[in-house]
């Protein structure tokens, strides 16, 4: 399989693109030892992502690339063309779609119950040692899932430096870490197929650190880190003659490659499709017609003035709005503007309107847009059935790949895992006045007892998600023996009056 030589280098900026050659349908055994070179599934997916990314980048990173969204018209100087492209406006319809998808699986805070409690709660602060909590960096990870197919988490843990024994790694407060993997920055790997799942035995990861140079500057050094089972290696390029060698390598404490990956649309180990890539396409369709649309009416903002009967041979003639010009009356000339017709704009408008339409309704089902009309209910009833079973499987993906990035930072830290929890329940319909009311009924009825009135005001939104359920009944129920007690007490000393009252039979 032949891929073209329009594959993008790799560039400091962390994109795609493969540092040496590319594929070719022979075999080429110098780059067999070459840690650089990404295998054919990279080069696959890799269309895929250079448009979801064109699509969820926006306006600033279109402008370097336009090139391959907005043609040069035939004939048009750079100047025309750099002029057309700066009036260029990209509308996010792709990422709006992703925005509302991640607002209703993210509509409620992950959870981490069980474990050391305090442990946890400061590890989740700061999960990736840059400042990012945990419900922050599950929406990134989730950002980049639904946007490119899969995104992967690198579970770490800070060298062990002087740390000989275990009140001195509590000492040193050293705390595992996650680090987001973008797809395109996996390069390679290998499975063992005779196994369960097909472990993965080997995977290849570009990465890039910054490194200090001098007094004040600093320089970006390309890496790629092998991991294997129980071991890693990293290699940077020579500048002398431009291979990579061996900087680093050692053994992990865990025996498994500690890669954790979430996936959208899955294909394979690592191989997805982006879920909005067409919604992408159109985008971008939207996003040419729009730039074609601005420029027209830029032109069509300068009617061309029109000379009848008037020698082109003079050089003296000077027209702006604040002259006007006179003519023989027997010379038959005259002036008038040239102007398009209102039909061509109107055209535009609507196929705009059209290319939006689509964005909204390829999107995931109702999110794109709020319906403002009446459905019939069946019909209603059917749509949020297949938005929740498409949410449903990402948001259990998600879970899923969060608990064994979290088993994997327990075992480096030597502590009981907690449990990771996301609410599934997306359809977020707010209790109105009549839904409180006969939740209240049925309770002071007896149908329903307190929690499960609690609960149902719980998923109506009108408690909020902090509100301790538990503490409530608790306190609801102390407060009963409280009042028992009182009643008691108040029974009791109504008793002791009574007997004080009552009349002496010997009088």
């Amino acid at each position: 399989m032949a891929y073209s030589d329009s594959v993008s280098p790799v560039k400091h900026d962390g994109w795609v693109g493969a540092s040496g050659g590319y594929i070719t349908g022979r075999n080429n055994t110098a780059q067999d030892d070459d840690p650089s070179h990404p295998i054919s599934a990279y080069f696959a997916q890799m269309p895929a992502w250079q448009t979801m990314r064109a699509v969820l980048e926006g306006n600033q990173y279109l402008k370097g690339i336009a090139r391959e969204y907005i043609p040069v018209l035939p004939n048009e100087t750079d100047a025309c063309y750099q002029r057309r492209l700066m009036q260029a406006l990209f509308t996010p319809y792709t990422s709006r779609v992703i925005d509302a998808a991640i607002g209703l699986i993210m509509r409620k805070p992950i959870t981490l119950e069980g474990g050391d409690e305090g442990f946890w709660e400061e590890w989740s602060q700061d999960c990736d040692r840059q400042g990012t909590d945990f419900q922050e960096f599950a929406r990134k990870l989730l950002t980049s899932s639904i946007g490119y197919g899969h995104a992967s988490i690198m579970v770490d843990y800070p060298k062990k430096t002087g740390i000989k024994t275990l009140a001195d790694e509590r000492q040193a407060k050293l705390m595992p870490y996650f680090t987001m993997i973008e797809p395109w920055q996996i390069i390679g790997w290998r499975q063992d197929r005779r196994k369960s799942g097909a472990q993965l035995e080997q995977v290849r990861i570009r990465e890039y650190t910054t490194r200090p140079r001098g007094e004040f500057g600093e320089e970006i050094v390309e890496q790629i880190r092998v991991l294997e089972n129980g071991s890693f290696k990293v290699f940077e390029r020579k500048e002398s003659d431009a291979k990579w060698v061996q900087v680093e390598a050692g053994r992990t404490s865990l025996p498994e490659i500690p890669i954790a990956t979430t996936y959208s649309e899955k294909k394979a180990t690592f191989i997805s499709e982006p879920p909005l890539l067409d919604v992408a396409y159109i985008n971008l369709a939207h996003y040419r017609l729009q730039s074609q649309h601005l420029n027209a009416l830029q032109v069509a903002g300068f009617p061309i003035l029109q000379l009848k009967g008037w020698d082109t041979n003079d050089q003296k003639l000077q027209v702006d709005v604040s002259k006007a010009l006179a003519f023989p009356s027997d010379a038959g000339a005259g002036a008038s503007y040239v102007e398009p017709s209102n039909a061509a704009f109107q055209a535009y408008m609507d196929e705009l309107d059209a290319l939006a339409n689509q964005c909204s309704n390829l999107g995931i089902a109702v999110l794109a847009q709020q319906k403002m009309v009446a459905e019939a209910a069946k019909k209603a009833q059917l749509d949020r059935a297949d938005t929740n079973s498409m949410l449903a499987n990402i948001s259990l993906d998600l879970e899923q790949t969060l608990q064994t990035a979290v088993d994997m930072a327990a075992a480096y830290a030597g502590q009981e895992a907690p449990v990771v929890g996301l609410s599934r329940d997306f359809d977020a319909q707010t209790l109105d006045g009549q839904g409180v009311t006969a939740i209240n009924t049925l309770f002071t009825s007896g149908l329903i007892d307190q929690e499960t009135a609690l609960q149902l005001l719980h998923q109506g939104e009108i408690l909020k998600d902090d509100v301790d359920i538990e503490e409530i009944l608790s306190r609801s129920e102390a407060d009963e023996l409280k009042d028992i007690e009182m009643q008691v007490e108040r029974t009791s000393a109504l008793s002791e009056v009574g007997e004080g009252t009552q009349p002496n039979d010997e009088e």
